[in-house]
């Protein structure tokens, strides 16, 4: 509940609902003698300058006179509670409640709401953040804190739809506007069961979270009026929050969510600047990372992106998950405190681990499954894990273990799903379920991009010569909309190779090199679909574009015009579209490549359905083939494979006849160029549990197929080592999507090679 007094009639901002909600609207400047928010008051000796800030939180411009806090900050009993901080710096002191962190030694400082009246004023100059509290009434009660409200005092107003700058430190400069954020970054996806209401999620973060002591104290100065105390709590209810930002609604329903998770992400990055650490500690501190990403990625701000590189360090998730090496095999464990801890071995290298304190001391690791807060961290890393993919943020989190390790745990506890202590949330898990691996499909918000918002709409990636056709509608005249083809989600005009645009003069018209013309003339009119359809050829960097009014005949925009002069694309797999004015819709995107013409089927060379398992092949840059009998339904492929080398790119898989190319390989298992093990899922390759190989190693696989369902899974076991899964129920490749009959291994590496032995087929 936010309140306002004010001895001047308050002035409203209006803007159309239908565009932003006026929630996150930040007010206008007002006269106000005190502002209220969150149960604390704050009364000034005049009336000053004051408004709101994107999430709701008030700004007053300074120097200002603060007479009195409410409640106000007392001393009995040897006990000073309801304390206000000024840009509380990064650590353990803090000003708020004397009795904080009882029993692990109180570091109370730097209270400045002691004694203010009207005759001892409180003077904060702008450049100022005040973090006002209210006391819990229990001495050295975790937490000690049941409110808090921020107070940001400014040398001048903020435009509206300012975020609050972060409460650490004194630059309060106002870097970040609503109007910046890039929907487009957001998926639409289906939601799932145990959806939460976003109106519930939304509260859980409408309050501040307090994120200056970024050690395990720093539960005991999370308000429980504002936040879960506890990180594991937090990196939950924050996954549900940063989850539901990906699913089927609205970007207007979407904005009040995105700004109040944004607002957190800057201070998590304000307390990250001024030296924070989330310390590696069980699992008091997970949670923070990804709103920061989130706030980096929707304001396409570099400075904040830079300190989420997992390799410095700065966050939990980070410094307790790695890869695990040749050094950590064999190390001697931390027993004194009787927890479950077992040595690594030689079949663990290359996995992705977990561990309670690996940077501060690795000597707590354990390759067992049970140790201690395994379970805590683990389940409330998939969220953030999810988050990250479905955002497509890996690049930008920049430590892959992490990620890694989240698709290991989910693969062993996916069972688990309860929602209690340390299980699985049911949301986050039926999230995990159906969201996982939804790496294709729309990015958009109801297919409508409005004033400057870019939305994307996804196709599978081509590489050659394709076409490609929607319709896209104006909602007015003069709009200038562009619609257009880019690899990956497009943000920017530069991003699109080809493009077609509704121009300001009411022409149809596209891009050719560096300038915009049209073969033949069209006019368009507002709300009449307009059916595009491109032809394009990725290698030339050439396109022709055909629009057809609804109703009437196709009419050739673009015959052959070049792509964008800056374009360097090698793929495309995106419609990108924006507009400046009005809106633009684009619908029913939809490849229309002409499919291969069947080749005749060859008459099979007698094969048994068991090959010669006695036979040893080794990869070679041109396609090898290992014919076996005809498969329809569903069997098993079992075979030892052993690379020559780390950073081999061999891939054995199974197609219908011998195969010649990769596009014929319906099933496929990969040792990369990366040092790993993955396997192809319809569009691309990845594993469903990441598994390091090791040169001159041999890897028993088992493949099993589902001809019918055109799914696969695959189990690779190294030598002396554990079973590990590398797909589940994956769909076959993209090309191979109508295949109805497997009946040839085939094997390539186009770098290094690898030996095939003991190739066993076996029907089911």
């Amino acid at each position: 509940m936010i309140t306002r007094r004010s001895s001047k009639k308050r002035t409203l901002l209006s803007l159309s609902a239908a565009v932003l909600p006026l929630f996150a609207l930040a007010t206008p400047a007002s006269a106000a003698t005190s502002l209220s928010q969150f149960g604390i008051t704050w009364t000034f000796d005049k009336d000053y300058p004051s408004g709101q800030f994107a999430n709701g939180d008030y700004w007053v411009v300074g120097p200002v006179k603060i007479v009195s806090i409410s409640p106000k900050s007392t001393t009995a009993s040897g006990r000073t509670i309801n304390g206000s901080m000024v840009n509380p710096a990064v650590g353990k002191a803090q000003g708020y409640d004397s009795a904080t962190y009882a029993n692990y030694g109180t570091s109370y400082s730097g209270n400045v709401a002691a004694g203010v009246s009207s005759t001892s004023p409180l003077t904060l100059n702008a450049g100022s953040s005040l973090v006002s509290s209210i006391s819990n009434s229990t001495a050295g009660a975790r937490p000690q804190l049941t409110s808090a409200a921020i107070l940001t005092v400014l040398p001048s107003a903020a435009p509206a739809g300012s975020f609050r700058p972060p409460y650490t430190g004194t630059d309060k400069t106002l870097r970040w506007n609503k109007s910046q954020l890039k929907y487009s970054l957001l998926r639409s996806l289906p939601k799932v069961a145990n959806t939460p209401a976003l109106s519930t999620v939304e509260a859980r973060f409408e309050r501040p979270w307090l994120e200056h002591n970024p050690d395990w104290t720093g539960r005991y100065i999370h308000p429980s009026g504002n936040m879960p105390d506890y990180g594991r709590d937090m990196a939950n209810t924050l996954a549900e929050g940063l989850l539901s930002l990906h699913l089927d609604y609205t970007a207007a329903q979407k904005e009040k969510l995105l700004i109040r998770l944004v607002q957190y992400g800057i201070d998590v990055y304000g307390v990250a600047k001024a030296g924070g650490t989330w310390q590696d500690l069980g699992g008091h501190n997970q949670g923070r990372k990804m709103p920061m990403v989130l706030a980096g990625m929707m304001l396409g701000d570099s400075n904040i992106l830079a300190l989420a590189d997992g390799s410095k360090k700065i966050f939990q998730e980070d410094r307790q998950t790695w890869y695990v090496t040749t050094a950590d095999v064999g190390r001697t464990l931390y027993t004194a405190d009787g927890r479950p801890r077992e040595k690594y071995i030689s079949a663990d290298v290359g996995i992705a681990e977990w561990g309670e304190q690996h940077t501060r001391q690795p000597n707590r690791d354990g390759r067992n499954w049970d140790a201690y807060y395994r379970d805590v961290c683990g389940h409330s890393f998939l969220g953030h894990a999810l988050a990250a993919r479905l955002m497509k943020a890996e690049t930008q989190w920049a430590w892959a273990p992490f990620l890694d390790y989240a698709d290991r745990y989910w693969a062993k506890e996916k069972a688990s799903a309860t929602g209690v202590g340390n299980a699985i949330r049911p949301f986050i898990h039926a999230m995990w379920t159906a969201h996982r691996n939804a790496t294709s499909g729309s990015y958009t918000e109801d297919n409508v991009a409005v004033e400057q918002l870019w939305q994307n709409s996804a196709f599978a990636a081509q590489s050659g010569t394709f076409t490609l056709a929607y319709d896209m509608v104006a909602s007015q005249l003069n709009i200038d909309g562009v619609t257009g083809l880019s690899s990956g989600v497009a943000d920017a005009y530069t991003d699109l190779a080809a493009t077609v645009r509704f121009n300001t003069s009411g022409k149809i018209d596209a891009l050719n090199g560096t300038a915009y013309q049209a073969a033949s003339s069209l006019s368009y009119t507002a709300g009449v679909t307009y059916r595009v359809v491109m032809t394009v050829d990725v290698a030339a960097k050439r396109y022709s574009a055909s629009v057809t009014p609804a109703g009437g005949s196709p009419v050739t925009i673009a015959s052959n015009y070049a792509f964008r002069s800056t374009s360097t694309a090698t793929s495309l797999n995106n419609v990108g579209f924006t507009t400046t004015a009005g809106a633009i819709s684009v619908l029913n995107v939809a490849l229309q490549t002409p499919a291969p013409a069947p080749t005749p089927e060859p008459t099979p060379e007698p094969a048994p359905t068991t090959p010669d398992s006695g036979t040893t092949y080794v990869s070679t840059a041109a396609f090898q083939n290992i014919p076996v009998a005809v498969q329809k339904g569903i069997f098993t492929l079992n075979f030892d494979v052993t690379p020559s080398a780390l950073g081999i790119d061999a891939v054995t898989g199974l197609s219908n006849g011998a195969a010649d190319a990769y596009a014929d390989l319906a099933t496929t298992l990969r040792f990369s160029k990366t040092g790993y093990i993955d396997a192809r899922h319809g569009t691309g390759f990845k594993a469903a549990t990441s598994l390091k190989y090791v040169a001159g190693v041999k890897y028993s696989v088992q493949m099993t197929v589902n001809v019918t369902k055109r799914t696969y899974s695959v189990k690779v076991t190294p030598a002396g080592g554990s079973t590990v899964t590398i797909a589940t129920d994956w769909k076959f490749r993209d090309t191979q999507a109508t295949a109805t009959q497997l009946s040839s291994v085939g094997f390539t590496a186009s770098k290094g090679s690898h030996k095939l032995a003991n190739v066993v087929l076996v029907g089911q």
